[in-house]
């Protein structure tokens, strides 16, 4: 399967939900939970190292929810 669209989601349960899907066709629907997503994050960033795409690929901290305070962002 050659995926040309991918999506990510939380489920419900918290689960992160990674969809991949071709062009064409029935695609698949992933539930990782925080464990399997770095692994799978982890055996992406090597795979793409040992490509040579010259991607930096890093995992990036999960803003926390805002909370009531929390204000909208400013438009400079």
């Amino acid at each position: 399967m050659l995926v040309t669209q991918f999506k990510t989601g939380r489920k419900p349960d918290g689960a992160q939900l990674l969809s991949l899907h071709p062009t064409q066709g029935k695609g698949i629907d992933i539930a990782l939970d925080t464990r399997l997503l770095h692994i799978l994050c982890k055996l992406v960033q090597e795979a793409v190292g040992k490509a040579e795409w010259d991607l930096a690929l890093k995992l990036v901290p999960e803003a926390p929810p805002p909370g009531p305070e929390a204000r909208p962002p400013r438009l400079n």
